[in-house]
This record gives C-alpha cells, structure tokens and sequence, in this order.
C-alpha cells in the first residue's frame, strides 16, 4: 500500500508540476507577450502624436511669422502712403507760394488791404498756369 500511495503522491506530484507549467506558459503569454504588440504599437502611435504635434507648432510658428511679416509690410506701406502724402501736400504749399510771388512780382499791393493785390489778367492766368503745372507734376510722382 506504501508503493500506491507514493505512485499516487508522485502522480499528483507530477499533475502538479505540469499545472504550474501551464499556468506558468499561460502567464507569460498574456503578461510578456501579448502586450509586446501592443507595446510597438502604442509607442508607433506616441510618435505619430509627436510628430503631428510638431508639424503643428512648426505651422503656427510659420503662420505667426508670416503675419508679422505682412503687419512690418502693412506699417511700411502706411508708412510710405504718410510720407508721400506729406510730400504732396508740401509741394502743393510750395506751388501756392510760386503761384503768389508770381503775383507779387508782376502785380500791385492794393493800399489798405495787406494782402491783396491788383494785377492785369494775363498775370492771374499765369500764376494759376505755375501752380498747376506744378501740382500736376506732384501728383504724377507721389499718386
């Protein structure tokens, strides 16, 4: 009876060992190796969101960038329409003052009225012939 009772022992023994194993082989399986996939994958796709996150940054850098170039461009236009305008109204002061030394030259000061004066027609049409050759020149060069 000794001898049954140790070929039992030793079978459960055994039934025992070949349990562990397979509840060792099947531990491994579902710990170590069928999360390996899913590892490369899961990393696949955290490059993926890498990389699609920099692209962006790198659109929003150049969108930014290209917005402040055309805001410089916008302020140097404003900038240049300013300056041409005060360039034209300057050239406009300075054909009214052509147009009156012209008149102050060949007219006369009416006695008192500082300021007026009295002057054949063709010199009135001259002045005003001055003055506008002038202005149409400025506005030839500055619109």
């Amino acid at each position: 009876m000794a001898d049954q009772e140790t070929k039992i022992n030793l079978e459960w023994t055994i039934l025992l060992v070949l349990c562990g194993l397979a509840v060792l082989a099947i531990g491994y399986y579902f710990l170590i190796e069928l999360p390996r996939p899913n590892s490369a994958l899961l990393d696949l796709e955290r490059q993926k969101f890498e990389v699609a996150k920099k692209e962006k940054e790198a659109a929003e850098e150049e969108k930014k960038a290209k917005a402040e170039a055309e805001g410089r461009a916008k302020a140097r236009a404003e900038q240049q329409d300013q300056e041409k305008q005060t360039k034209l109204e300057k050239y406009i002061d300075d054909a009214d003052d052509v147009y009156w030394q012209h008149v102050k030259l060949n007219g006369q000061p009416v006695e008192g009225k500082p300021g007026t004066y009295t002057a054949p027609r063709w010199v009135w049409d001259d002045a005003d012939k001055k003055k506008k050759t002038i202005i149409d020149a400025c506005y030839k060069k500055y619109r």
